[in-house]
């Protein structure tokens, strides 16, 4: 268990994993990358950040609101041969249940409760998006500029990008150099020249991603491999 209120939590498995809560940075996220080693590569995952104030009226009105939000982008897609789907999110609470969550926060026991486990929500969550990097502080501050894809993406459902978490694992990805990879790769260039360009190499770095992607599912991930 870790605390996510924090700006930077090191785990203790695996090996130099590490939070960052971007929410939690003085000098705003882009402080965070000087958290990230350089020229380190692994696994990253993005989730959302619930830092609420203390007073019941405040926790109720941005519970209510990250309750409501939606959770995902509009998507569409063909049923062929006839027919185009859209799917949007939704998500709703009766007046009922938002009177007697208003009423349980003046607890103050149910209150520390909620906010101690929501201060452990990426042990919850499903991840917002997955990625591996050769250079993991590189990639994220792609991901942190202005113009990026997952910025703008997750800006669609109102999700701020800077108050979000990042769960980043290091691990090594240099595997050209491995004798098996060098292998492998020749042999799959031998087969090419034998079918005429027919067969498409892919190293095993490539699949890390792919693989957690369809085993998690993460939110604002659109298209996989």
């Amino acid at each position: 268990m870790f605390a996510t209120n924090k700006a930077v939590t090191h785990l203790k498995e695996p090996e130099g994993a590490f939070a960052l809560n971007l929410s939690q940075f003085p000098g705003g996220v882009l402080d965070s990358l000087n958290r990230i080693p350089r020229d380190t590569s692994g696994i990253y995952a993005w989730f959302r950040s619930f830092s609420y104030p203390s007073d019941p009226e405040s926790i109720f009105n941005h519970l209510i609101e990250d309750i409501e939000r939606e959770k995902f982008s509009d998507r569409s897609g063909s049923i062929k041969p006839y027919y185009e789907v859209s799917i949007r999110s939704k998500s709703w609470i009766s007046p009922g249940k938002r009177k007697r969550i208003k009423s349980a926060l003046c607890d103050k026991q149910f209150r520390d409760t909620l906010l101690q486990t929501l201060n452990q929500s990426l042990l919850f969550q499903t991840p917002l998006y997955i990625g591996k990097s050769i250079d993991l502080r590189k990639r994220i501050g792609d991901h942190l500029a202005e113009d990026s894809i997952l910025r703008l993406r997750l800006g669609e459902v109102k999700i701020d990008i800077q108050k979000t978490l990042i769960l980043l694992i290091p691990n090594d990805f240099e595997l050209n150099s491995s004798p098996e990879i060098e292998e492998f790769k020749s042999a799959t260039e031998l087969e090419l020249e034998e079918t005429n360009g027919d067969l498409i190499t892919e190293s095993h770095e490539d699949l890390y991603e792919e693989i957690y992607s369809r085993l998690f599912s993460p939110l604002f991930t659109i298209r996989l491999g």
